[in-house]
């Protein structure tokens, strides 16, 4: 049976890789995490309600991959603690994201669209 987390490990390293050539992310499950830029915990996050953090929590343009050091150090950060973190990553999603002065619910609409058609022309064939 095949989880979310491995399904959303899965789509996340295939948009990685159709944009980025030169560098691979491990296929070791267990060295890249998941992570939630907008995290789990909202207690940081006050500027986010519950309903929002709710529907936008899993949503693809929310997330990211990390290294299992560099998740376990951002945690339920404010994103501004995180930024540094991602650009520390070399994945060049995560720079790019580390660039925004905030992370909101339209950053998150953002990225999900950019995403989504990057995805659409991966597997349109």
């Amino acid at each position: 049976v095949i989880t979310l987390k491995e399904t959303i490990r899965y789509v996340l390293k295939k948009l990685h890789n159709a944009t980025t050539k030169n560098k691979e992310i491990s296929t070791n499950n267990n060295d890249v995490h998941i992570e939630h830029i907008m995290p789990e915990d909202r207690t940081n996050w006050q500027n986010i309600s519950e309903e929002d953090h709710d529907a936008y929590l899993w949503r693809l343009g929310n997330l990211t991959l990390l290294s299992r050091t560099l998740n376990i150090s951002v945690s339920n950060n404010a994103f501004i603690n995180k930024k540094q973190k991602y650009i520390d990553s070399k994945i060049e999603e995560n720079i790019e994201i580390a660039q925004k002065n905030d992370w909101s619910i339209s950053e998150i609409e953002n990225r999900q669209r950019d995403l989504s058609k990057i995805a659409l022309k991966l597997w349109k064939k």
